[in-house]
């Protein structure tokens, strides 16, 4: 069974994408089938983590009536990357990775400002998609902030990582965000602090926003600087690296199968506005 994980952040900037990419890279290597989607109409560029500077189909055709959604999904799994276990896992079969981009040409942006698209086939299609290509793992690179689109695709959501960094304003979105998650009572809500400065003493920050969120946070990453001057992704080209580590042990939280939950979203959506009034 596909296992459905949406990762998401409050701000632009907080690194998720970089975070998805990379964690869906190393589950690859691992053996794994797993999907990653670019729903980042806003901001999309996930392919450009792959080397892909132009992938055609995309998401937007998906949408548009133009493909089925299996012929926007492009293989970008690596044929170098071997597991941290050694020659064992050398030998070990490889996975695959397919990547489903959103397109940044400006002309199919903007279709998509002016006309949205249709939340539920944007939802069928991810479950179309992980059928099609027997994935174990499906992950859904979101756009930031808690829209529409997010909000209701959430119903399908085994697993929702929020990413959020040390900023105020991030992590107090981010809080907010991961309440929403728990009224809807998604499986596996997975917090990460991202670019963590180094020799930083982030405990009293941590405590804080746990309070805020209500939950724990799971894991922190570091800021490292080779991230962001890494062309393509880092786990690839750093793979015995600490932080490599780390996400490959965020991506192992992922696969693990909870009871699925059945909180319909329009009824905890009518809660939220009930406090208003």
């Amino acid at each position: 069974m596909t296992q459905f994980a949406f990762v998401h952040s409050y701000r632009g900037g907080s690194g998720k994408s970089t975070v998805a990419a990379n964690v869906a890279a190393l589950l690859a290597a691992e053996g794994r089938r797993v999907g990653l989607v670019d729903s980042n109409f806003q901001a999309p560029g996930v392919h450009h983590l792959f080397g892909l500077t132009d992938p055609l189909p995309t998401l937007n055709d998906y949408l548009q009536g133009r493909c089925a959604i299996q012929a926007a999904a492009h293989e970008v799994s690596s044929t170098k990357q071997t597991s941290k276990r050694g020659a064992r896992s050398a030998a070990k079969e490889q996975g695959a990775l397919y990547l489903v981009p959103a397109s940044d040409h400006i002309n199919r942006m903007a279709y998509v400002w002016a006309r949205g698209f249709d939340m539920e086939l944007l939802t069928k299609g991810y479950v179309s998609l992980a059928k099609a290509l027997s994935l174990d793992l499906l992950i859904v690179d979101t756009d930031p902030g808690l829209d529409r689109q997010t909000y209701f695709a959430l119903e399908l959501a085994d697993s929702f990582v929020m990413v959020m960094t040390l900023d105020e304003h991030d992590y107090r979105g981010a809080a907010a965000t991961v309440q929403v998650a728990q009224l809807l009572e998604i499986p596996n809500i997975v917090t990460v602090l991202n670019k963590v400065p180094e020799g930083m003493e982030s405990a009293a920050i941590k405590e804080t926003i746990e309070q805020l969120c209500d939950w724990p946070i799971s894991i922190q990453l570091p800021f490292q600087s080779e991230l962001l001057a890494a062309q393509g992704l880092f786990v690839r080209q750093h793979p015995k690296h600490a932080l490599s580590g780390q996400l490959r042990q965020l991506g192992e939280q992922l696969l693990v199968e909870r009871q699925p939950s059945f909180q319909d979203s329009t009824v905890v959506l009518a809660s939220l506005l009930s406090k208003q009034e």
